[in-house]
């Protein structure tokens, strides 16, 4: 079999992020369990919350404050929850993917870096290859002993 080059990434060298504690994000609703997320986002991150709330608003193009951060942290602040656009944001400033996780997992789906799509094509054409590869191997053998 043909070794891929060197520069070329390896699907399983790539491993997903380590999903939150459970007990660091349990809760009665999905609301939550976003907001206990966001808050173990803010304290597993090495920089302020002022510094990701400044990213968070240059990626959006308008001010997103610390204050407006704690209140999405906040369980008790029920209706201050977290926008998908500002959760976007939130992902982008800290590189944390775990919230995106939490929210594709309930639903059967996964979050996988967008450069290992064509791995995963490449995998798949493998597979559709091999059985192909299988199906031709069988009508040579029920070809074969017709002709006997």
């Amino acid at each position: 079999m043909r070794r891929p080059a060197p520069s070329q990434p390896l699907l399983l060298d790539w491993h997903p992020a380590e999903p939150y504690p459970e007990d660091a994000v349990r809760a009665a609703t999905l609301a939550q369990r976003i907001s206990r997320g966001v808050a173990q986002t803010l304290r597993d991150n090495s920089q302020d919350r002022r510094r990701i709330a400044e990213r968070m608003g240059a990626y959006l193009g308008e001010a997103v404050s610390v204050t407006m951060l704690d209140a999405y942290a906040s369980q008790a602040r029920g209706g201050h929850n977290i926008s998908a656009v500002r959760l976007a944001a939130l992902v982008h400033a800290t590189g944390d993917e775990r919230l995106l996780g939490m929210l594709a997992e309930p639903l059967g789906l996964a979050v996988i870096p967008a450069r290992m799509l064509p791995l995963l094509d490449l995998a798949e054409a493998h597979e559709e290859a091999e059985a192909a590869r299988r199906k031709v191997d069988a009508i040579r053998r029920l070809a074969r002993e017709g002709l006997r």
